[in-house]
């Protein structure tokens, strides 16, 4: 087995045919600001790199063919990844998209066939046609909300990707549902036209084309979260088992409400079911938003009745009990239910 091989990049140097083949790791000197295009071209014993916040461009092509790379570390202060500039780097396993990042370049990681994770983050703005195309390993993906523009086919062919959140829920989703929670009969919650802005190019082309993706979940409005923020910490448990289960809604480790959407690779569903299912997941939001409207004015009785007059001190688990029956029980079954 050949012993590893450190290449120091500094400034305009270029790499010598005869090393292509050698160089297991790169060191990237503090005056390098631009990765030149194709310059790590084939380097295909390379294992790992790290871009230091100097760089501000990884060049078309710069690490394309580097099938041995297996890990690439990006630091804030890049703004961009140009075309290619990871193509067919089959052993990569994840990425982090620093938020300095603006955009994503046409097929900057396609045939990336190992990448499993993908963390793109607030600020960037494009993802450029087949970025991600042929990531054969990728299940999930979170869209930031900052994200206007997903190029044709920008994780097509991913045949595993199963589920992609959209974090851009005040843009999504209708305004007057999210914020009051108003609910319309026959209205739904999607805002259709903006996902399909999204997710749609100029020519009608499909972001997710040839990808098994067939449901998208799309975060709900900061005042949603603000509200369940602001619960009495006892009634949790028992709003989070309620929300669970209701037709629609998925509830996140960190409290955001998701809600979902059945799509296809040319437009929503059939006109029936995706109505359907949108006023079901319409209706699920409403019954949260009155639950928890129920569910402070609970809490203020319950405090007011009984605990605020008390000689004694209540104990924590006491006002516990209390809150999760009164509160819960007699109240916000009721609109979690439906009645």
């Amino acid at each position: 087995m050949a012993e590893p091989l450190t290449f120091f990049l500094d400034g305009g140097v270029k790499i010598p045919d005869e090393l292509r083949n050698e160089i297991t790791h790169v060191v990237i000197g503090p005056g390098v600001t631009e990765i030149r295009p194709a310059l790590f071209h084939g380097c295909t014993a390379l294992r790992s790199v790290t871009i230091p916040s100097t760089v501000t461009k990884i060049g078309a092509h710069a690490f394309s063919c580097c099938n041995s790379l297996a890990k690439v570390e990006l630091k804030e202060g890049l703004e961009a990844v140009d075309e290619g500039a990871f193509e067919f780097c089959s052993a990569l396993r994840s990425v982090n998209i620093p938020s300095t990042v603006t955009k994503i370049g046409t097929r900057a990681f396609e045939h990336c066939d190992s990448l499993a994770k993908v963390e793109l983050n607030e600020g960037l703005k494009a993802v450029g046609e087949r970025a991600f195309a042929f990531c054969l390993a990728l299940r999930s993906v979170t869209i930031p909300a900052s994200v206007v523009e997903l190029g044709e086919g920008a994780f097509s062919s991913c045949m595993n990707l199963s589920e992609v959140i959209f974090l851009g829920g005040e843009r999504l989703l209708k305004r007057e549902v999210l914020d009051r929670g108003l609910f319309i009969e026959e209205e739904g919650l999607l805002n259709q036209g903006a996902l399909n802005e999204l997710i749609f190019d100029d020519n009608g082309s499909y972001a997710f084309n040839q990808s098994p993706l067939r449901t998208v979940k799309i975060s709900t409005s900061r005042a949603l979260s603000e509200r369940m923020a602001g619960l009495p910490r006892e009634c949790w448990p028992s709003f989070e088992t309620a929300i669970r289960a209701m037709s629609g809604l998925e509830l996140t480790r960190d409290g955001t409400v998701l809600a979902c959407f059945p799509i296809s690779g040319s437009e929503l569903e059939g006109a029936g079911n995706a109505n359907l299912e949108n006023l079901e997941t319409t209706r699920s939001l409403h019954r949260v938003w009155t639950a928890l409207r129920d569910l402070k004015e609970s809490s203020i009785l319950i405090d007011l009745a009984m605990l605020n007059h008390c000689r004694v001190p209540v104990p924590g688990p006491a006002r516990c009990a209390i809150l999760e029956h009164c509160g819960f029980a007699c109240f916000l079954r009721p609109s979690l239910g439906g009645a």
